[in-house]
Protein backbone atom coordinates (compact mmCIF):
# COMPACT_ATOMS: atom_id res chain seq x y z
CA UNK A 1 0.00 0.00 0.00
CA UNK A 2 1.63 3.29 -1.09
CA UNK A 3 -0.01 6.51 -0.85
CA UNK A 4 -1.14 6.86 -4.70
CA UNK A 5 -2.55 3.52 -4.21
CA UNK A 6 -4.59 3.74 -0.75
CA UNK A 7 -6.07 0.29 -0.96
CA UNK A 8 -4.41 -1.66 -3.53
CA UNK A 9 -7.58 -0.77 -6.12
CA UNK A 10 -6.76 1.07 -9.05
CA UNK A 11 -7.20 5.20 -8.45
CA UNK A 12 -10.67 6.00 -9.38
CA UNK A 13 -11.79 3.17 -9.76
CA UNK A 14 -14.96 1.84 -7.14
CA UNK A 15 -15.17 -1.45 -5.90
CA UNK A 16 -17.77 -3.43 -7.74
CA UNK A 17 -20.67 -3.20 -5.64
CA UNK A 18 -20.40 0.78 -5.13
CA UNK A 19 -20.48 0.87 -8.68
CA UNK A 20 -23.66 -1.23 -9.56
CA UNK A 21 -25.25 0.56 -6.42
CA UNK A 22 -24.21 3.99 -8.43
CA UNK A 23 -25.55 2.79 -11.65
CA UNK A 24 -28.79 1.78 -10.31
CA UNK A 25 -29.36 5.19 -8.80
CA UNK A 26 -28.29 6.41 -11.70
CA UNK A 27 -31.03 4.79 -13.55
CA UNK A 28 -33.94 5.64 -10.70
CA UNK A 29 -32.87 9.11 -10.91
CA UNK A 30 -33.22 9.23 -15.03
CA UNK A 31 -36.81 7.58 -14.06
CA UNK A 32 -37.66 10.73 -11.98
CA UNK A 33 -36.24 13.16 -14.18
CA UNK A 34 -38.66 11.45 -16.86
CA UNK A 35 -41.98 11.63 -15.00
CA UNK A 36 -41.12 15.04 -13.29
CA UNK A 37 -40.44 16.54 -17.45
CA UNK A 38 -43.67 14.81 -18.00
CA UNK A 39 -45.60 16.45 -15.14
CA UNK A 40 -44.17 19.62 -16.13
CA UNK A 41 -44.64 18.97 -19.99
CA UNK A 42 -48.67 18.36 -18.82
CA UNK A 43 -48.86 21.63 -16.83
CA UNK A 44 -47.07 23.34 -19.41
CA UNK A 45 -49.85 22.75 -22.02
CA UNK A 46 -52.18 25.37 -21.95
CA UNK A 47 -54.16 24.01 -25.17
CA UNK A 48 -54.67 20.91 -23.79
CA UNK A 49 -55.71 22.62 -20.17
CA UNK A 50 -58.03 25.25 -21.87
CA UNK A 51 -59.45 21.70 -23.93
CA UNK A 52 -60.46 20.23 -20.71
CA UNK A 53 -61.90 23.42 -19.51
CA UNK A 54 -64.13 23.55 -22.35
CA UNK A 55 -65.34 20.32 -22.83
CA UNK A 56 -66.34 20.44 -19.10
CA UNK A 57 -68.24 23.57 -19.28
CA UNK A 58 -70.13 22.77 -22.48
CA UNK A 59 -71.32 19.68 -21.13
CA UNK A 60 -72.48 21.60 -17.71
CA UNK A 61 -74.19 24.39 -20.32
CA UNK A 62 -75.60 21.82 -22.30
CA UNK A 63 -77.10 19.99 -19.85
CA UNK A 64 -78.80 23.05 -17.73
CA UNK A 65 -80.21 24.28 -21.83
CA UNK A 66 -81.72 20.49 -21.64
CA UNK A 67 -83.26 21.02 -18.34
CA UNK A 68 -84.17 24.34 -19.25
CA UNK A 69 -85.84 23.00 -22.70
CA UNK A 70 -87.52 20.57 -20.75
CA UNK A 71 -88.94 23.01 -18.55
CA UNK A 72 -90.36 25.31 -20.79
CA UNK A 73 -91.85 22.25 -23.25
CA UNK A 74 -93.62 21.74 -19.57
CA UNK A 75 -95.18 25.24 -19.51
CA UNK A 76 -96.00 24.98 -23.16
CA UNK A 77 -98.20 22.03 -22.42
CA UNK A 78 -99.72 23.87 -20.04
CA UNK A 79 -100.82 27.04 -22.69
CA UNK A 80 -101.51 25.30 -25.06
CA UNK A 81 -104.63 23.39 -23.39
CA UNK A 82 -105.37 26.96 -21.77
CA UNK A 83 -105.17 28.45 -25.15
CA UNK A 84 -107.38 25.67 -26.29
CA UNK A 85 -109.80 26.04 -23.55
CA UNK A 86 -110.40 29.95 -23.87
CA UNK A 87 -110.61 29.40 -27.58
CA UNK A 88 -113.56 27.09 -27.28
CA UNK A 89 -114.96 29.38 -24.89
CA UNK A 90 -115.26 32.07 -27.26
CA UNK A 91 -116.32 29.92 -29.54
CA UNK A 92 -119.22 28.89 -27.37
CA UNK A 93 -119.76 31.81 -26.66
CA UNK A 94 -120.09 33.44 -29.87
CA UNK A 95 -122.49 30.09 -30.88
CA UNK A 96 -124.76 31.12 -28.20
CA UNK A 97 -125.17 35.18 -28.63
CA UNK A 98 -125.67 34.13 -32.75
CA UNK A 99 -128.56 31.69 -31.68
CA UNK A 100 -130.07 34.35 -29.31
CA UNK A 101 -130.37 36.69 -31.81
CA UNK A 102 -131.60 34.39 -34.21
Amino acid sequence: MTAEDPGGAAPGAAPPDDQQAVLADIARTREQLGETVQALTARADVQARAQEKVTAVSGRVRGRARDLRDQVTAHAGQRVRLAVAAGSALVIGWLAVRWMRR
